[in-house]
């Protein structure tokens, strides 16, 4: 990460347990990731691995492993549901 990386760190959260998304920190969170706003976007469209950039050291994670594991399974369920319903249209 670089220093103007830092310059434009924003802080978001999603909240599985009630399924809400938005700015701002959350009281004991599971886990949380940091990475570049490339790699986290990447992993959002599932054009970036998420265990091969953790694995590269381009996302860093502290807390629940498992957790952050699952994540990335959920994210990879909501994109192929996504294609599906674009598909469809």
């Amino acid at each position: 990460m670089t220093e103007e990386d830092v310059k434009f760190i924003e802080t978001q959260h999603i909240d599985l347990t009630n399924v809400e998304f938005g700015e701002g920190d959350v009281e004991n969170p599971s886990f949380t990731f940091s990475a570049t706003k490339e790699i986290g976007a990447g992993m959002l469209f599932g054009e970036v691995d998420a265990t091969s950039a953790y694995m590269a050291g381009d996302i860093t994670v502290e807390g629940n492993l498992q957790d952050a594991m699952a994540f990335q399974e959920i994210i990879e369920l909501a994109l192929e549901a996504l294609e599906d319903m674009f598909e469809e249209l």
